[in-house]
């Protein structure tokens, strides 16, 4: 991205040199004065997905809202906390997964979370791509992309526009859905990492009855060779029922809270789910001469 005026708001963009320390790019190109006007901050956050058959977690979904918003923005806690522009959120996210792997470096993946619609729209698609090509190529291994309202059928081009878009910056790709009968059948073998079914923003019974009829297509997922997950869990009972089907990736509210800095890879027992907040790491003793 050559133009840093293009970020979204309460970002700012810096490249690495090649010595490896950062440089600051000016806020703003040198284009036609547009007054003092400062778009307002955000905050940057992550959602830890949790592995059951391990009792850990294994990465996060990273996050990013504006301070301005009456709530905080995510796409694996239902559609009241979707960003109202998925393609500002989605180049916002790209920056905050950047800033944590700077100030939080670790082996567990960032998920970026990007809409099926932004990588679908040419305009939209070329502006991600430029912000993905000031991630340093080191970094990349450590992110994944979960692709957000993914329609019930793909077409085979759109499957294979978004993994000839995502798969030069990210080490895997993700699907999420909200119908449970995606048809995982129009995939091929690993196209691929997982599919996850966000459940709706409905009541209890309708939700588990969308958890059961996802988890009546676990055979075609293991013949693919695609792993299924399931998100927007939000209720104790929504989890042991997530288990009890053997669903292997969990995410949401009644897992994992929003967190101001990813979970990363993290031993949780079932028990203590969901993690409201993360331990605060204590300093180290001083010797003792």
């Amino acid at each position: 991205m050559r133009d840093p005026s293009r970020l979204p708001p309460g970002t700012r963009l810096r490249r690495i040199a090649e010595d490896g320390s950062l440089i600051d790019v000016p806020e703003r190109a040198p284009e036609p004065a547009t007054g003092d006007f400062q778009p307002p901050p955000s905050v940057g956050g992550a959602q830890g997905v949790y592995l059951a058959t391990r009792q850990t977690f294994m990465g996060d979904v990273v996050t990013t809202t504006l301070l301005t918003s009456p709530t905080y923005h995510s796409v694996i806690d239902g559609q009241g906390h979707r960003a109202p522009e998925a393609d500002v959120y989605d180049m916002a996210c790209v920056t905050t997964a950047l800033s944590f792997l700077i100030d939080f470096p670790g082996e567990a993946p960032l998920h970026l979370p990007v809409s099926f619609g932004t990588l679908m729209r040419p305009s939209q698609r070329q502006a991600y791509i430029e912000l993905l090509g000031v991630l340093p190529a080191f970094m990349r291994e450590t992110l994944a992309a979960t692709v957000y309202d993914t329609p019930r059928i793909p077409t085979f081009q759109a499957i294979g526009l978004v993994r000839a878009t995502l798969g030069p910056f990210v080490g895997q790709i993700g699907l999420r859905v909200r119908d449970p009968d995606f048809e995982i059948q129009s995939l091929t073998d690993k196209a691929f990492a997982s599919v996850t079914l966000d459940l709706p923003d409905a009541g209890l019974e309708v939700r588990m009855a969308a958890l059961r009829r996802f988890a009546g297509h676990m055979k075609d997922y293991r013949k693919r060779r695609i792993w299924p997950g399931v998100g927007n869990l939000r209720f104790r009972v929504e989890r042991e029922l997530a288990l009890e089907l053997g669903l292997p990736f969990l995410s949401g509210p009644g897992v994992c809270r929003m967190q101001s800095r990813p979970v990363g890879a993290r031993a949780w027992a079932l028990r203590d789910l969901p993690l409201l907040s993360l331990p605060i790491a204590k300093p180290p003793a001083l010797a003792v001469a």
